[in-house]
């Protein structure tokens, strides 16, 4: 398992040797860099953040809920999982492009959350299944969504701030999620654990509440405009 995904890297590493950007060709004194931490970006971060938490409640808890359950093996959860996730992010391509990054932002939480939310009121290897492929789906819809509201409107040099800034957020969600989940889930079982993962992703649609601001318009430099409702 190490040695192959280790190749598996190294071939990517390989691959992204070959890759050009749009600005490739660009003199690098005509660059600005954006800001180490981008304000576009920390909305859509959040959001990731909260997802990464309905994230690691299923890929930490799913084994040993399955095993309570009396299930021999949660392999074929984690497969229907990741298959659900590669069918609706290649399937959704299309349909992404016409609905509002907000729209399926909120939707993938609001789908994470009821993922997690079936493995409490559905106790059973069959629920389990269920809820893995309902919890794929929501994933699948998360990362485009919050990618494409970080970037929405903002000139070509300041991306790649925004772009980090949201997927800095995995690895905030991540520690602070296993951190927290496992303070919960040791005293109180596997139910408040997978509770309180869902209700992070539940909530975290408010980040998404009309606050007055004015849509980001896209810079000449920029091809990207905001349709998103407000």
């Amino acid at each position: 398992m190490w040695a192959l995904s280790g190749t598996v890297a190294v071939a990517a590493f390989a691959g992204c040797l070959f890759l050009t950007g749009p600005a490739a060709g660009e003199p690098s004194r005509t660059r600005k860099a954006g800001p180490l931490v981008h304000r576009a970006g920390l909305a859509p971060g959040f959001a990731y953040w909260a997802s990464v938490w309905g994230y690691t409640a299923f890929s930490a808890f799913l084994p040993l809920h399955v095993a309570a359950l009396g299930g021999d093996d949660s392999a074929i959860h984690f497969l229907l999982y990741g298959c659900v996730l590669l069918t609706v992010r290649l399937a959704g391509h299309r349909l992404s492009t016409r609905i509002a990054p907000r729209t399926m932002a909120a939707a993938s939480l609001i789908l994470t959350a009821a993922g997690l939310a079936m493995l409490i009121v559905w106790p059973s290897v069959t629920g389990a299944l269920f809820a893995a492929a309902v919890l794929g789906t929501g994933q699948a819809l998360g990362l485009p969504a919050f990618l494409t509201m970080a970037v929405t409107g903002l000139p070509a040099e300041q991306r790649g701030s925004a772009l980090a800034t949201t997927t800095a957020f995995f690895d905030l969600g991540f520690l602070t999620a296993a951190l927290a989940l496992g303070a919960i889930a040791q005293p109180l079982g596997l139910t408040y654990g997978f509770a309180a993962a869902a209700a992070v992703a539940a909530l975290a649609p408010l980040l998404f509440l009309p606050l007055g601001r004015k849509p980001r318009e896209a810079s000449p430099q920029g091809d990207i405009h905001d349709h998103s409702p407000r």
